[in-house]
């Protein structure tokens, strides 16, 4: 009996050398393939990111950006619209802003392409505001400067209802005797509930400061930017 007992511990003690020179063995041929630990500390190795387009930018969450400056009509003249929820959504391109809007929280999504449209409209208004050449007239779609499709979502509480393509367009107001850009969000059957209800009548105003500040915060170098930091942490090896 004690010698099969001794005949057992020796297997047990024999196997167990065996497998830690096995693991050595195997631990030294994967760091012995050609690896190259001794990089220049001032040389920077950027892993493959996905190649960016007009609706994606990088494959990272949404960022924080800082608030937006609007102005809202009360009777003849006009107040602050401060805009705190403010986000870029890098994977899709976006620029996404909340605001409180009567009884509805009321978010709006604007793509790229309507970015550039709106842009483009502020360049022209300051233009004309400049060469005093801006014009009373009626206030509507087919006086504005053009007229598109966004998405607009809205709720009591949040944005949970919503239009995929949501009308509006950009034309320019004359508040007590002073031309100011805006940006109206037209009501439009929902989608997101088979088309039971309709999104809030939404209206922003800007002073040509503000057009200022705002078409700087928009451009897609500045949203860029603020992804900067995070894309270096997230591609570099």
């Amino acid at each position: 009996m004690k010698k099969n007992i001794l005949l057992i511990l020796s297997c047990i003690f024999c196997l167990g050398i065996i497998s830690c020179a096995s693991k050595k063995s195997d631990s030294q041929v994967a760091y012995d393939e050609n690896y190259d630990y001794t990089l220049d500390e001032s040389e920077i190795i950027h892993i493959a990111e996905p190649a960016a387009n007009e609706n994606f930018v990088a494959d990272i969450d949404p960022v924080d950006l800082a608030p937006l400056f609007f102005l809202r009509k009360s009777g003849k003249t006009v107040k602050t619209r401060e805009v705190k929820t403010v986000g870029f959504v890098p994977r899709t391109n976006a620029l996404e802003f909340h605001l409180r809007d009567d009884v509805n929280e009321v978010a709006i999504i604007l793509r790229k392409a309507e970015r550039d449209k709106i842009l483009k409209a502020c360049k022209t208004f300051l233009e004309q505001y400049e060469s005093r050449t801006l014009v009373h007239q009626k206030v509507n779609r087919k006086t504005a400067y053009f007229n598109s499709k966004c998405s607009v979502w809205f709720g009591l509480l949040s944005p949970v209802i919503g239009c995929e393509r949501n009308d509006y367009y950009v034309n320019y107001e004359f508040i007590a005797k002073r031309p100011y850009l805006l940006i109206c969000f037209v009501p439009s059957r929902t989608t997101s509930d088979g088309g039971k209800n309709f999104t809030p009548k939404v209206s922003l105003y800007m002073s040509p400061s503000q057009i200022r500040d705002f078409m700087e915060q928009i451009s897609q170098e500045k949203l860029e930017e603020a992804i900067q930091d995070i894309k270096s942490k997230a591609y570099t090896y």
